[in-house]
């Protein structure tokens, strides 16, 4: 409906127009009744010429052109950005979940959640001289250290729930005089996207002046963009112990080693809809492009799960499985999803010098249905699955793949500069 009303917008302000154009036209074609000799011009009065060349109407940035000067734009934004965590089981703990005095160490509230940094790029040129055709593509990139911790002081238990009771149950850690360990949990993420489009004007209204000293005229353009657009979101979440067992019928030096890791890839292709919606007004400048891209959501989770047992003088005893990552699970996940990704984007910039626009701006971006490492980890454990395995196994195959996926926002603060020329 945005489209439409600006085309009709323009389409009856063209009309309008033309009609003008044809009623002069009409009545200068008339045969005049009566002619009384040749009309000497008023002294003093302003050539048809200079009326047009003085007719605000006419104004243009001096090249014909409809936007700010330049032919070649580049834009560099620094981001930050907020985005939505994803719900994990309680990982660490101090003792069977939901007894009295248990404390949830980790876990158990969303991850990879928070303020993060990045960068956007945007480049793009005009291919004609009134700018009413272009192209453009842009990058941008989303890093997050995560949300990691290590824990070995005191008594630190890895909770879970037993398949065959539906109990709550512990894995010890670190326990004074029976084990001596530490458990060590990193996550992160990262969100990058890239995209090519098809820039063409579809209305130029008023007089477009970018006088910074002194302008009271506006300047409105409206933009149809098209084209491809790219979006990877990764997710990953790795718990590692290192236990050491104090009990003296073990090989003193002793260790093992156990690993769970789960990681999702999130990639996106589409095709892309939507406006750049800019005002001009002296050094001032607003900009809106609200967007929406359509296309598939390929989504992959790896989980991986290995335990190491070090005896002195024996070699090293590798087994499949850690304590979440079993052989009920362990495995590469692969599906595809329709989606639809809208984005709305922000700005608002002055001109510091002729060709150099300083910019401030806001960013939404939504992706629904997207995997997230945290959410793929299924707490209910078999406990004959836990390595070393020992046939004959009875019991549910659990920890499953639960497959479960949630949507991502992402949504900040921009801080760039915007070059022309």
């Amino acid at each position: 409906m945005l489209f439409g009303r600006y085309s009709l917008r323009c389409v009856t302000a063209w009309a309008g127009m033309l009609g003008l154009v044809a009623s002069f036209t009409a009545t200068a074609a008339e045969p005049a009744a009566i002619t009384v000799g040749t009309a000497a011009p008023v002294s003093g009065a302003p050539s048809a010429a200079e009326n047009a060349a003085s007719d605000p109407l006419l104004d243009s940035p001096g090249d014909g052109s409809c936007g700010p000067p330049g032919r070649i734009w580049f834009r560099a934004e620094a981001l930050l950005w907020w985005t939505n965590g994803a719900d994990t089981p309680p990982l660490v703990s101090t003792g069977i979940v939901g007894q009295p005095g248990t404390q949830i160490l980790f876990g158990d509230d969303p991850v990879n959640a928070g303020l993060r940094g990045g960068v956007r790029l945007r480049a793009g040129t005009w291919l004609d001289c009134g700018q009413s055709r272009g192209v453009e593509a842009s990058f941008f990139w989303l890093g997050n250290d995560g949300d990691g911790a290590t824990f070995g002081d005191g008594a630190i238990f890895r909770p879970f729930i037993d398949a065959d009771t539906g109990q709550n149950s512990i894995e010890i850690v670190n326990l004074p005089g029976v084990v001596d360990g530490r458990v060590v949990v990193g996550t992160g993420s990262s969100l990058l996207g890239a995209e090519a489009l098809w820039r063409h004007n579809l209305c130029c209204d008023c007089c477009c002046c970018f006088d910074p000293c002194d302008c009271s005229k506006v300047g409105v353009r409206r933009d149809l963009l098209i084209g491809f657009r790219y979006l990877n979101f990764s997710d990953r979440l790795t718990i590692r112990e290192d236990l050491f067992p104090l009990d003296p019928i073990v090989v003193p030096g002793t260790g093992i080693n156990l690993t769970d890791s789960f990681r999702a890839f999130n990639n996106f292709y589409g095709l892309k809809l939507g406006l750049a919606l800019e005002r001009y007004r002296g050094p001032w400048s607003l900009e809106a492009r609200p967007q929406v891209s359509v296309g598939a959501l390929v989504r992959d989770v790896q989980i991986r799960g290995n335990t190491t047992v070090t005896i002195p003088g024996v070699p090293d005893q590798q087994s499949t499985g850690g304590l979440y990552a079993l052989s009920s699970n362990i495995g590469d996940y692969s599906s595809t999803r329709f989606a639809v990704v809208p984005e709305l984007d922000l700005h608002v910039g002055y001109l510091i010098r002729p060709q150099l626009r300083l910019l401030v701006g806001y960013s939404l971006l939504y992706i629904p249905q997207v995997l997230r490492a945290g959410e793929q980890i299924d707490p209910v454990v078999n406990t004959q699955l836990l390595p070393p395995v020992v046939p004959p196994v009875t019991g549910p195959q659990r920890p499953a793949f639960p497959n479960h996926d949630s949507d991502l926002w992402v949504q900040g603060l921009n801080l760039g500069i915007e070059w022309r020329f």
